[in-house]
Parts: C-alpha cells; sequence; structure tokens
C-alpha cells in the first residue's frame, strides 16, 4: 500500500507538468486564443505525462516483481522499503522543493483565473509562469523516480538479484 501511494504522489504531479515553453503573450491577446493555447497545452502534457507515469510505473514494478520473485526479498522488506524511501534525503529533498513550488503555482493560477475578465494579458503570464512552475515540479519527480529506481537496483545487487533487462530507465 505504500508502494502504491508513495507511487501515486509521484505520479499525480506528473500529470500536470508539462515542458513549459512561453507564449506570446500579446500576440494570444491580441487574437484571444489564450484560453484555447492553456486548454491545449495542458492537455497534451496530461497525455504526455500519463505515458511517462504508466512506464516508470512498469519499470519499478518489473523491478520488485523481480526482487519478490528471487525469494530472498519478502513482502515485508517491501513494506519496509518504501515506508521509509519517502524519510530519505535522496527522496525528501525533491519532495520538499515540490511543496514550495506548489505554493507558487496555487498563487500564479489563482492570478490567472482572478484577472482573466480584467486583463488577458497578466492572465497569459501568469498562466506561463504557472506553466514553468509545473516544469519544476516535474525535474523534481524525475529525481524522485531515478533515486527509487537507484535504491532498487542496490537491493538487487546486495541480494544479488538479476532485474529486468528490459525495464528500461527512468527517461
Amino acid at each position: 500500500m505504500q508502494y502504491f501511494l508513495l507511487c501515486v504522489a509521484v505520479s499525480c504531479s506528473l500529470l500536470f507538468s508539462p515542458a513549459a515553453a512561453a507564449q506570446d503573450c500579446e500576440q494570444s491577446v491580441a487574437n484571444a486564443q489564450f484560453e484555447k493555447y492553456f486548454d491545449s497545452v495542458f492537455m497534451q502534457a496530461t497525455a504526455k505525462y500519463k505515458a511517462i507515469e504508466k512506464d516508470k510505473i512498469a519499470v519499478m514494478e518489473s523491478y520488485v516483481d523481480a526482487l519478490l520473485k528471487s525469494g530472498r526479498w519478502t513482502q515485508a522488506d517491501k513494506t519496509k522499503f518504501f515506508g521509509s524511501i519517502s524519510s530519505e534525503p535522496g527522496f525528501s529533498a525533491p519532495e520538499e522543493k515540490k511543496k514550495i513550488e506548489l505554493v507558487s503555482l496555487n498563487m500564479h493560477l489563482e492570478k490567472a483565473f482572478t484577472t482573466s475578465k480584467s486583463s488577458p494579458k497578466e492572465t497569459c503570464v501568469s498562466s506561463d509562469a504557472a506553466l514553468e512552475t509545473l516544469a519544476r515540479i516535474n525535474a523534481q519527480n524525475e529525481i524522485q523516480w531515478a533515486y527509487m529506481q537507484s535504491r532498487l537496483k542496490e537491493v538487487a545487487i546486495k541480494l544479488q538479484v538479476s532485474l529486468p533487462a528490459n525495464a528500461g530507465e527512468t527517461k
């Protein structure tokens, strides 16, 4: 269960983490295309990061399955591993950075949506700032996924368990 919640915590923020590319707010305002742009970016990001999330979870599950099938790692070991990893600096430091970024994200989104009628340009600028913040959150997610994979690899080496060769790496 802890493994699942840990994966969900990392994955949820992936869903809303587009690779931000600032739009031309003058052009967007002039063409009244802001809402269409913003919706499009979020739809594309959601699709992209759902696919990434699926791949990352598959890699993690293949590692865990290999460890469990070896008989050298138990369900209790798995529970302990995923229960403690969230307090390790390699995982918790990016989590702390994400918390700070989430405050920033909320401020940008609030500003974007409260100024949408009165100042389309300000809405555009705030929305771009939100997208950039989401990209920084995603960068921290990437660090967490890589950390979890590396820690599972350490366990496999210690237990002399071969991990699936085709499982891939954090992308």
